[in-house]
């Protein structure tokens, strides 16, 4: 660990902490800085195509998705295309803006159960056909939004894309037509989108304003249907992210005892294991995990008085549909990158001299999120829940 927290995540350029991934990026960028020099940046005419690319998971891609309605206020008749990875695909074609959808599973990126070179195989076959899906359909420009490893550049530059606009900290910089070099600032990573999109002729503050997440719920079948719960989504996509089990076992049971319908969250098997865990010999509460379609789990939260969490796309869901939040975050990352951007959301973490550490594996003991009390989360909750209230019935104000 070191002694004190470090004040970027940049390591040279780049946004990788691994040495021996900063040394494969130094390597690939020279010989992609002698194979195809850096020309002069020339003007970018209007797109009429857009391609924005995000090969990262579920919390990243909705995040991106508040780009369309920018976009679309700059150039109503634009198209829009997405590269995404097969587990994100769900969402942006759910999305009335977008026109097209290519599917790139990098192998860094697919955490399904497969052998490295299975991954490698997918990662292959999806790109090739996602490149001559991009061929075919003729963007006028691109944009990769992702600043880590991996980006999409290659498949970009082998689109023959003619105006490509990304961030260099991932690598492949030379490969882009027009980069941009990946700056610390204390911003959410919408901001950083924004950045990029600022390199369109007349792109204005007045389009970021614009800006909208626009998510589509649905009701879940009867028998499932919950109202004006608190639903609590207790994993996330990195193990170090989860808050202790217990913590969350003894947040619940709390909740029941204020007379509150408690709903659990999640999809998968390690989400299942959890979430068994903690509702044992606890009446009251109603698991849901693996049990929702993507539109019903939007429904839940969007009907829910109360999301708690930890760093995952569940938050992000509710920052888009206006339900009232409270997630714990490590120290990890910078707490700007990733809170809630509006007003009813309420970020936890623990107070310690190493963060942020910018590790991505964090440490053993995760103090950061680790030492969040229950007694903390509570007050936050029954806080947010009261102002709620206050709302509803001004009248008894």
């Amino acid at each position: 660990m070191s002694a004190t927290p470090n004040p970027s995540p940049l390591n040279g350029k780049y946004l990788a902490a691994n040495p021996l991934l900063r040394g494969a990026l130094y390597a690939a960028d020279a010989y992609v800085s002698m194979r195809f020099p850096r020309r002069a940046a020339t003007e970018i005419p209007t797109p009429k195509r857009l391609l924005l690319a995000n090969s990262a998971h579920l919390g990243d891609v909705l995040i991106m998705t508040g780009l369309f309605t920018s976009l679309k206020a700059y150039n109503p008749d634009m198209e829009i295309g997405c590269v995404v990875g097969s587990w994100a695909a769900h969402i942006v074609k759910a999305n009335p803006l977008v026109s097209f959808v290519h599917i790139i599973d990098h192998w860094k990126q697919n955490r399904a159960k497969m052998s490295l070179l299975e991954k490698y195989r997918r990662y292959q076959s999806t790109a090739c056909a996602a490149l001559a899906e991009m061929r075919a359909i003729g963007y006028d420009a691109a944009i990769d939004v992702y600043p880590f490893f991996p980006n999409v550049a290659l498949w970009l530059h082998q689109a023959r894309i003619p105006v490509r606009i990304g961030y260099t900290s991932g690598g492949f910089g030379n490969l882009y037509t027009h980069p941009m070099d990946w700056a610390m600032r204390d911003a959410h990573v919408l901001e950083y989108h924004f950045q990029l999109l600022k390199c369109l002729p007349n792109f204005t503050a007045e389009h970021v304003e614009k800006r909208q997440v626009i998510l589509h719920g649905e009701s879940p079948p009867r028998g499932r249907a919950i109202e004006h719960c608190i639903v609590l989504h207790i994993g996330a996509g990195h193990h170090k992210k989860n808050w202790l089990l217990d913590s969350w076992k003894q947040l619940a049971a709390r909740l029941i005892g204020d007379g509150y319908t408690v709903v659990f969250t999640g999809s998968g098997s390690a989400d299942e294991k959890k979430i068994q865990s903690v509702t044992k010999d606890l009446p009251g509460s109603v698991n849901l995990c693996n049990q929702l379609s993507w539109r019903e789990f939007i429904g839940v939260i969007e009907h829910a008085e109360l999301l708690i969490g930890v760093d995952s796309v569940s938050t992000h869901i509710a920052d888009a549909v206006g339900t009232p939040s409270v997630t714990l975050y490590t120290g990890i990352q910078n707490p700007h990158w990733w809170k809630p951007m509006h007003g009813n959301g309420v970020a936890l973490t623990h107070p310690v001299w190493c963060a942020p550490c910018y590790r991505t594996n964090g440490c053993k003991t995760m103090e950061c999120i680790n030492g969040v009390s229950v007694e903390q989360v509570y007050a936050q909750a029954k806080l947010l829940l009261s102002l709620q209230q206050r709302s509803l019935n001004p009248q008894k104000a």
